[in-house]
């Protein structure tokens, strides 16, 4: 099965969500910033993405499971 991870403006502004196989969307971030490029680290437990910040746009590790967030640059 795969699993499709995206960016997309729906709410206003642009957050990572997941659309299962099944079809089913879920919305992962939800901050105010836009958060675009989702890509998965090595080995597939953490997602990576960029978030628009003053500086620019910090990368931001997500963890799939505990769903926590930490800005790695």
């Amino acid at each position: 099965q795969r699993y499709l991870y995206f960016a997309s403006n729906t709410s206003g502004n642009y957050d990572i969500y997941l659309r299962e196989p099944s079809g089913r969307v879920t919305r992962l971030t939800h901050h105010p910033a836009d958060e675009l490029h989702p890509s998965f680290s090595p080995d597939g437990k953490e997602l990576l993405f960029a978030r628009a910040s003053q500086a620019g746009f910090d990368i931001v590790r997500l963890n799939l499971s505990s769903e926590q967030e930490r800005v790695v640059a």
